[in-house]
């Protein structure tokens, strides 16, 4: 019925078994394709992922600052002065900041690109300066910076220190944050 072929190498081959090596040919044709797919849409939804992740910790931070300013407005320009309150507005205000550090940070050890991590310090490091230098005594005294972390406070150490103490230049008393955290109250 079907004519047989003798090879080269010998088989017989046959028209069916033409067909079936051309069947198998396409079948691992397409599984290449679909593997190849199944790759750019993992990649596409990775990327997907990460702008959502990115967009979460923006609005996450900024409700954050938008609910400390919402106690200015409810208490007045009293609360972020020294007296009553102002102890847990600084506390908040310098949490908030740590907030920003710790999410700058975490993103940058879990992506593999820093470009968004650069857009979202960019976008916050005004703020994180100008609250930093604007509550420096409340961070000095070491009863509070015992609230927070070694490496936060190195980071505000290395980031700000001539800020904190109200200068663009090197302090000269070579006061550091993490002294603070030893400081005993006089």
């Amino acid at each position: 019925m079907y004519e047989f072929v003798m090879g080269l190498d010998g088989y017989k081959y046959n028209l069916m078994n033409s067909l079936e090596v051309i069947v198998q040919l396409i079948a691992v044709g397409l599984l290449i394709i679909v593997i190849g797919l199944t790759r750019k849409a993992l990649k596409q939804s990775e990327e997907n992922n990460n702008e959502i992740l990115e967009r979460l910790r923006y609005d996450s931070i900024d409700r954050l600052y938008f609910d400390i300013n919402k106690l200015v407005i409810e208490f007045g320009e009293k609360i972020i002065q020294p007296g009553p309150g102002y102890d847990r507005y600084a506390l908040l205000t310098y949490n908030f900041i740590e907030t920003v550090f710790d999410t700058v940070t975490e993103a940058a050890k879990t992506k593999n690109t820093k470009a968004e991590d650069q857009d979202l310090w960019d976008t916050w490091s005004v703020i994180v300066r100008n609250e930093s230098i604007k509550h420096k005594d409340w961070l000095i005294d070491s009863k509070n910076s015992v609230n927070f972390k070694p490496s936060f406070l190195d980071f505000l150490e290395k980031r700000y220190i001539s800020e904190l103490n109200g200068e663009y230049t090197p302090p000269k008393d070579n006061i550091s944050l993490s002294h603070w955290r030893s400081k005993t109250d006089a």
